[in-house]
């Protein structure tokens, strides 16, 4: 039997009395479906909503085969290292770490220009499947 917190967003007593506002801080929220079913683009809407609504986002795209982050949006709107045009990380620059720390992961997060309350973290150009079977070398 599953046991979740009281005041949880689970609990069913509370489920009719809390509003957006009042949900308990943190958390997780994971998309996950078929390929094609739409995860990335869910996410991606979840994401903006929360940003929108001035809740801390971390949007983490970690599906080897979908869009890298210039699919999901332009470069231009990202923050970018200072004399640089690469974007401050990317998910495989985590993966490849010898060592995950808490320091590496936050200085591969990709901010967006025009959305305080977004981060990101996911594959950039070469990184993943999408791009090779997209960009074949012969």
């Amino acid at each position: 039997m599953l046991q979740f917190k009281k005041a949880s967003i689970f609990t069913r007593k509370y489920e009719e009395e809390l509003s957006v506002e009042e949900v308990p801080k943190g958390g997780v929220l994971a998309v996950w479906g078929s390929p094609s079913s739409g995860k990335t683009t869910v996410a991606v809407k979840l994401a903006k909503y929360l940003a929108d609504h001035k809740k801390n986002v971390i949007l983490l795209l970690c599906d080897m085969t979908a869009p890298m982050l210039p699919c999901i949006c332009s470069t231009s709107s990202l923050e970018h290292q200072k004399g640089s045009n690469r974007p401050y990380g990317s998910l495989g620059s985590i993966l490849s770490s010898a060592h995950v720390t808490e320091q590496i992961i936050k200085d591969n997060m990709i901010t967006h220009k025009k959305m305080a309350y977004l981060t990101m973290i996911g594959m950039l150009k070469g990184e993943n499947e999408y791009y090779q079977v997209t960009h074949k070398v012969y």
